[in-house]
């Protein structure tokens, strides 16, 4: 496996937030490796604790604009 930075990028919270306030999603990929032990034990836990010491690999920006129809469709829902 190709070896990668354990340090966060020091703008990587910014980043995400300015792109979120744009009004874009995005996806951030990484990676941990665990145990197997490791992994039953951290599904239980905290969703933090889960992504702590993640290797960040990549953040995909994608839109995800509203239709032109869903005031119609959420109307037709309620």
């Amino acid at each position: 496996m190709a070896q990668h930075s354990q340090q966060k990028h020091p703008r990587l919270d910014s980043l995400t937030k300015e792109i979120s306030l744009e009004g874009y999603r995005s996806l951030a990929i990484g990676y941990r490796e665990i145990s197997e032990a490791e992994m039953q034990y951290l599904l239980k836990e905290d969703r933090r604790q889960f992504l702590e010491n993640m290797v960040t690999l990549a953040i995909v920006t994608f839109v995800n604009s509203l239709k032109e129809d869903a005031r119609e469709t959420l109307d037709t829902l309620s």
